[in-house]
């Protein structure tokens, strides 16, 4: 008897629980290897310690392979038998702590409540219901005959996922009824129903208490139930409320109060009303705990405090089924949060421990804490963008992850574990696995990660200290700090001494490539680098974006070296223009190194995109937030605070015409060049010294001091004086120049800013054709037969075009100035308008065009692309045509084609001109008459070009009695010898009919029509046929140009001038579209 009282005592307190890690698991859920019979079937229950071996192998053959009986009487006789702690031991249960919260003012909590109309589910018969529900409520009592009467509720949790509550009677049961419940969710893939929850689900009814935390006042007071059916009994009272799914894990109710949290931006109260069985009460301990966590405020309501009658594993809603409002249910919870809320106070008063008496020695339990401590608790360590750092006694020093892994696999594969094994003690390495090592990788970055913009802090990393500034005053003032690994996060090394007294020959030598107002931009920009969010803080935009552009050997990159030693090769980047460009274009990944850059100088730039159109670059400037984009990793924002400098041994695209490039980007020209052997009488030459570029040792001793000294006197100026870009203009107007030509055509003509200027495209035109003429662009040959033509010579940028047409010169000239605005001006006939820029004129011309100018929109963008010109016959022979059609019958006798003209035909070259209307315009020269060169297929010889005037005459008038002579000046029109006047005499015999025929007619006897021959121009050159061919096929361009402006009155006042058979000419010239549309124009003229 005495043997068996510690044998039952053994039994009674063997726990399969504590012997777990024993026990190789199987890979379904609380299956394991059953030492017995080596099957996969031993079945543990984690919650009470209940096993079973579902081979049939007996419980006491289990226990005595875990733990043999032998073992615990040889332990027990030697007095160290001891209950092992397994993974889930037996705890005493406890009683429900008090509901807590944090320290609140009761005054200002507000409970959540609903206003208007309020809809809730209602019970429906389903059409389908899965086979583990029928299960579920069969075997809970209900007959197959109540199975039939199955009614569901369905909570919609948004996106397809909704919780089912099914229920039917059951006469087996107290209540008379039987309920379970389910979930369901579209599947993603097949799009249909699965009856299974997967992801993350979010509370019930969690955006309406989004909205309606964000509407109250105070501290809001949310409600939250256990179950749907009390979140719907309390919406009918009006009272927000939420509740988890059944199968939410911690991790999902954790991420749920966090989105409501950030969503609302508000901190407000979480009230449990647990329901009143043990269940609620755990479940409220387990939403506490998650609470801490999401840092909510949280408190558990005691139903039994509201409603002392309630009965057992009652809830919310049986106490508004009793009667009670919901108004007076808030009442009596701001009551009880009140009364909890004095506990809670008064406990903390009582309960005040003095922190200083604390032990604050890591914690040394578990495999993570020894392994971290083990290897990583006697030096520094930092994490930032999951890389791991190490303090080295002047800064930190990465440490990549194969290292570390290398470290860790070591610690991992010689970690003993002493365990028992039958009469012996074995030594076992259970953490000697790939997981292990990773999760001990993994828990060292989480213990040391800060955040990564704290990395590389203002100032510099110098070998005696580090050098910050002190901004106290109203200059900054450098001050030597010693080495701090909970301060100073530099990654990079220090290369640099600060000595305030360093000798400054050498560092003078390598400046020397500059002049000294250059000089000043360069170091006063670099000096902004040490601190540049203060100087942001009281100079604003005084730094800028710096263009080095030289031809090579000037000592561009040799300063980079210098600046790069300074900043420990690690704070300095060289992201490229072309980065910047793809990071435009969406690719992001360029510009990551930004983020904790210093200064970026980029070595080598390309030359393919315009600096100005660089959007990114711009941003990077003012230091607007960019984006740093890793690959496989979201995208982070930042505000750089870094300085751009970026090398260019060509000419950099650069216009610079808007305020937003000329305040953000500046260009610096190297002009001198360190040679072998300079010349002693070039200024421009100095003598070179190879120490500066490939000797660093050189650099870092006897130059990067002395030039850190400057970068700070640098910064000290900028704060005082700021930065004076005077000396740049002329460098930007030599890039201008070279990138347009059409910047220095401006300025050798005095085309600037005047805000009551006003030129037109003439104004332009005619200046910039005696400008190409003047250097050589356009010049003239004359072939064979007398006729003229231009000859133009490209530019040397492929890029910089030249403008070979009228039409093209406003928009051209309106890129360079836009401020400039596009508007129209009254023709000196005052019969139409014309397009001019107002704000801009020629320093030394009046302007052509009086009168007051109507914009055409307030803010033009410029198109850089202008529209070609025509190549036709009226764009190769001549300039602005408009028909006089005053006096014009809008009746024609003889119901002919009524034709005028409304377009301006463009031209490639100005013809010489007789101004019958401008006054002292002696700039306008003679010159012979040319047409520019086209298709061969298409050319067409003409007559010489002059400008006439017509009058109101009859169409039979001739040139000699209708001409400018005599004629009342009514508007210039340029055209082959005043083609709008006809003599009837010179008409086409062969010509049948006037009026407009047939399509087909008219292709017929366009094909046998020959025009009748002219008397010889005596100054044209070319055959009678040729002219009068040419005439009519000038009119006809006139014609399709006013059917493309859909200008009927111009096309009707043309064909005032014609004759009979010339209209019927030119009808058949036309296609038949073109003919439908002068048919579709003119019953719109007549009504």
């Amino acid at each position: 008897m005495v043997a068996q009282f510690p044998h039952e005592t053994a039994y009674a307190s063997f726990d399969i629980r504590n012997f777990v890690d024993q026990l190789e698991p199987t890979k379904e859920k609380n299956k394991y290897i059953c030492p017995v019979c080596s099957g996969h079937n031993l079945g543990i229950n984690p919650s009470n310690g209940k096993y079973q071996c579902f081979n049939n192998c007996q419980c006491q053959d289990i226990r005595e392979a875990i733990k043999p009986w032998s073992e615990v009487l040889e332990e027990r006789k030697l007095g160290t038998y001891t209950q092992q702690l397994g993974l889930r031991p037996i705890l005493a249960k406890k009683p429900a702590a008090p509901p807590k919260v944090l320290n609140l003012d009761p005054s200002q909590l507000r409970i959540c409540k609903l206003s208007g109309e309020i809809t809730t589910p209602q019970p429906f018969s389903p059409d389908f219901v899965p086979k583990s529900v029928a299960i579920r409520l069969s075997d809970s009592g209900a007959t197959p005959t109540e199975l039939k009467q199955i009614q569901v509720i369905e909570y919609d949790y948004g996106n397809g996922r909704k919780a089912h509550r099914f229920s039917c009677p059951c006469a087996a049961v107290a209540k008379g009824r039987v309920k379970t419940f389910s979930v369901s969710r579209i599947d993603p893939t097949t799009n249909k129903v699965a009856w299974k929850k997967e992801g993350y689900w979010p509370a019930y009814r969690q955006e309406e208490a989004i909205a309606i935390i964000q509407a109250t006042d105070g501290i809001p007071v949310l409600l939250s139930h256990e179950g749907e059916k009390c979140v719907e009994a309390s919406r009918l009272e009006n009272l927000a409320s939420i509740t988890w799914v059944g199968s939410s894990s911690d991790a999902d109710i954790l991420h749920s109060l966090t989105q409501i949290k950030h969503s609302t931006g508000k901190d407000f109260l979480l009230a449990y009303c647990t329901d009143n069985d043990e269940t609620g009460w755990k479940k409220a301990q387990k939403l506490k705990a998650i609470c801490d966590q999401a840092d909510v405020n949280f408190v558990t309501i005691d139903l039994l405090k509201i409603q002392p009658a309630l009965q057992d594993k009652g809830d919310i809603a049986d106490i508004f089924e009793s009667g009670m409002t919901g108004d007076e249910l808030a009442e009596l919870l701001l009551k009880q949060i009140e009364e909890i809320t004095t506990t809670q106070q008064q406990a903390d008063q009582e309960d005040t421990v003095d922190v200083a008496d604390l032990d604050d020695s890591e914690p040394d339990s578990t495999f993570l804490q020894k392994g971290f401590n083990t290897l990583y608790g006697e030096s520094k360590w930092l994490c930032a963008d999951g890389k791991l750092y190490y303090w080295h006694g002047k800064g930190y020093r990465y440490s990549p992850d194969s290292v570390e892994r290398r470290r860790i696999t070591n610690y991992c594969n010689s970690y003993p574990v002493i365990k028992k094994n039958g009469d012996k003690y074995v030594i076992t390495y259970p953490y000697a696995k790939p997981s292990k090592v990773k999760e001990l990788l993994e828990w060292v970055k989480l213990r040391v990660e800060i955040d990564p913009q704290l990395l590389n802090p203002p100032g510099v990393n110098c070998t005696n200290g580090v050098l910050s500034l002190d901004w106290s005053g109203s200059i900054p003032r450098p001050v030597l700090e010693k080495h701090d690994p909970d301060k100073h996060f530099y990654t990079y090394e220090p290369l640099v001494k600060y000595d305030p007294k360093a000798n400054s020959s050498h560092c003078d030598r390598l400046l020397s490539c500059l002049d000294e107002p250059q000089k000043q931009i360069l170091l006063r920009n670099l000096g902004a680098s040490l601190d540049l969010k203060e100087v942001r803080k009281r100079r604003g935009r005084e730094t800028k974006v710096i263009l080095a552009c030289g031809l090579g050997a000037n000592g561009k990159d040799s300063i980079r070296q210098v600046v790069s030693i300074i900043y420990g090769h690690q704070g300095m980047t060289s992201c490229s223009l072309a980065d910047f460009v793809a990071y435009d274009e969406g690719r992001k990944f360029a510009l990551a190194p930004l983020v904790n850059s210093r200064v970026n100088w980029a070595s080598e730039n390309p030359q393919t995109t315009r600096v100005d159109k660089i959007q990114s670059l711009k941003l990077f400037a003012t230091g607007n937030v960019l984006h740093s984009e890793r690959k496989g990793k979201d995208h982070i924002e930042f505000d750089p605070r870094a300085i751009g400098i970026f090398n260019l041994n060509e000419t950099p695209p650069l216009h610079g015409t808007i305020q937003a490039t000329l305040d953000r980007i500046v260009a610096l020209l190297f002009r001198k060049t360190f040679k072998t052997n300079p010349d002693p009488n070039n200024p421009d030459e100095l003598l070179a010294d190879p120490r500066f570029a490939y000797d660093l040792d050189f650099v870092r001793e006897c130059v990067a001091p002395a030039f850190l000294n400057k970068m700070i006197a640098g910064l000290q100026a900028l704060i005082v004086e700021g930065i004076d870009y005077s000396c740049t203009q002329q460098a930007l107007e030599e890039i201008q120049a070279e990138n347009s030509h059409l910047f220095q055509f401006c300025k050798d003509t005095g085309l600037a800013y005047n805000p009551k200027g006003i030129v037109t495209a003439f104004d332009i035109w005619q200046r910039l054709e005696n400008w190409y003429i003047d250097n050589g662009t356009l010049s003239f040959e004359e072939s064979s037969n007398g006729k003229v033509k231009a000859i133009w010579q490209e530019q040397s940028k492929p890029s910089d075009k030249t403008v070979k047409a009228i039409n093209q010169a406003l928009p051209r000239i309106k890129a360079l100035f836009p401020k400039a605005k596009l508007v129209t001006v009254p023709h000196p006939s005052g019969k139409r308008k014309l397009q001019a820029l107002q704000g801009i004129s020629f320093h030394d011309v009046p302007m052509s065009i009086t009168g007051t100018a109507i914009a055409i929109r307030d803010n033009p963008t410029p198109n850089s692309t202008p529209n070609p010109h025509q190549q036709s016959l009226i764009n190769q022979d001549f300039h602005t045509t408009h028909t006089s059609y005053e006096g014009f019958n809008e009746k024609n006798d003889f119901n002919q084609l009524n034709v005028d003209l409304n377009e301006e035909p463009k031209s490639d070259i100005h013809t010489s001109v007789d101004w019958g209307d401008r006054e002292n315009d002696s700039d306008v020269e003679s010159k012979p008459d040319i047409e520019t060169p086209v298709d061969s297929d298409n050319e067409v010889e003409g007559a010489p070009l002059v400008w006439s005037v017509c009058d109101d005459v009859p169409p039979s008038t001739t040139d000699d009695s209708g001409g400018v002579e005599t004629a009342v000046p009514g508007e210039l029109i340029a055209m082959p010898e005043s083609l709008l006047t006809t003599p009837a005499g010179n008409s086409y015999s062969e010509i049948a009919q006037a009026c407009p025929e047939s399509d087909d007619k008219a292709s017929q006897h366009r094909a046998n029509t020959q025009p009748h021959e002219l008397p010889k121009s005596s100054t044209s050159g070319s055959t009678q046929e040729l002219l009068s061919e040419e005439r009519l096929m000038a009119n006809v361009e006139l014609i399709r140009e006013c059917i493309a402006d859909q200008s009927w009155d111009m096309i009707a006042g043309l064909t005032e001038e014609w004759t009979v058979e010339f209209k019927s000419a030119v009808w058949k010239r036309l296609t038949s579209y073109e003919r439908k549309i002068v048919k579709q124009l003119k019953p719109q003229f007549d009504t």
